[in-house]
């Protein structure tokens, strides 16, 4: 899995907006504020090919969760995604 090409992270203030830029993506303009662990993760995955389990072990490695707890935010999150066609 990868992030499409034309959507960037973008911080303002304290958010972490997602923005689509450019021709070829599907949505342009803000499409969705990212908690901050949403945001840890498409930073740390941007330009990267990457499973469901390489969220989940960064998840792990940042924040004080179970792997449970991990498993089912990533697979939320990756869920989210997969709608708004931000990952491929």
């Amino acid at each position: 899995m990868k992030i499409i090409d034309g959507y960037v992270l973008k911080s303002l203030g304290s958010q972490n907006l997602l923005v689509g830029v450019g021709a070829n993506v599907a949505h342009s303009g803000v499409l969705r504020k990212l908690n901050e662990s949403a945001a840890y993760l498409w930073k740390s995955v941007e330009g990267k090919v990457f499973t469901e389990e390489t969220l989940v072990d960064l998840l792990l490695d940042e924040y004080e969760v179970s792997r449970e707890e991990a498993s089912e935010a990533v697979k939320d999150l990756l869920k989210d995604w997969v709608e708004q066609k931000v990952v491929e």
